[in-house]
């Protein structure tokens, strides 16, 4: 609620974030997330929701609003809440999800979420989406790891699946997200996304619900990702092609390129849109 009350990237915000930091209660949150291979109640629970909200509010209020993503690292960090995500790995949300949705290991079937294990999975993939806002490098860096992508990419595999099956569409839109910042111009990153047993994750996101080819709202989440997916990526882009005509990728950059006002497109710096229509209209 404090957090929430004062300007973003102020003096007195920064000094907020950096007691906490300074307090250990970034480590506290991460100790927390690393320990839990599976919920045991709604107590524990509620405690990671509200840890992970606290985290996230960190992130919203050190992020200067209104400006594109970016890759590059950010020249200062005075909360030093940056430093503390590269060494606690982002509180190691990603080993969260890891033990809450697959602890007993990989599954044949996809069963309903209960309603607390959706709660934590939606806090984790708000949490990592906010990460990534306030600093995209940092959280690109902790995932271009062996052991942090491997369970990413089981992680976004199950979510994709469950989320798609049981239709829980805020879980699947914020992870949709979350995939298209991770890869976002980071070529090791883009390559997780044809990594392991079929269905990949890039097949799995082609294979989306007809409402993100189709509902313009749902399409500004879907369409980001898979040109983020692909750009400078051919073998991406070819096993995409397998269920997405690229026509439709093409036709979707013009559209947001014609539209200044978009709110979409203006969370990518827009010169790379235009070199990704470019990639795109190429000769394959």
């Amino acid at each position: 609620t404090l957090l929430s009350s004062l300007p973003p990237c102020d003096s007195l915000t920064s000094d907020v974030v950096s007691y906490l930091v300074s307090r250990e209660i970034i480590d506290c949150i991460q100790t927390t997330c690393a320990k839990t291979t599976h919920l045991k109640d709604e107590g524990e629970c509620s405690v990671l929701v509200n840890s992970l909200e606290l985290l996230s509010a960190c992130c919203v209020a050190m992020t200067t609003p209104n400006l594109p993503i970016s890759t590059s690292p950010p020249k200062t960090d005075p909360s030093q809440l940056i430093e503390t995500l590269v060494f606690t790995k982002a509180c190691n949300i990603i080993t969260l999800l890891y033990g809450v949705l697959l602890y007993d290991g990989p599954k044949r079937s996809t069963p309903p979420l209960s309603p607390s294990t959706q709660r934590v999975v939606r806090q984790c993939l708000q949490t990592l989406l906010n990460i990534s806002r306030f600093s995209l490098h940092t959280l690109q860096f902790v995932m271009d790891n062996e052991g942090m992508s491997m369970e990413m990419r089981h992680v976004c595999s199950y979510i994709l699946c469950s989320a798609s099956l049981h239709s829980y569409t805020d879980i699947l839109d914020t992870c949709v997200q979350l995939i298209g910042c991770v890869v976002f111009l980071h070529p090791s990153n883009q390559a997780l996304l044809q990594n392991g047993p079929s269905p990949s994750i890039l097949q799995l996101l082609s294979s989306l619900p007809f409402s993100y080819f189709s509902d313009k709202q749902s399409m500004n989440l879907l369409f980001p990702t898979l040109i983020s997916a692909c750009y400078e990526c051919p073998s991406n882009l070819a096993i995409l092609q397998e269920k997405v005509n690229k026509v439709m990728l093409i036709s979707y950059l013009k559209d947001q390129l014609k539209d200044k006002a978009d709110s979409h497109i203006n969370l990518y710096p827009r010169p790379t849109f235009q070199q990704a229509l470019k990639f795109l209209e190429s000769p394959t």
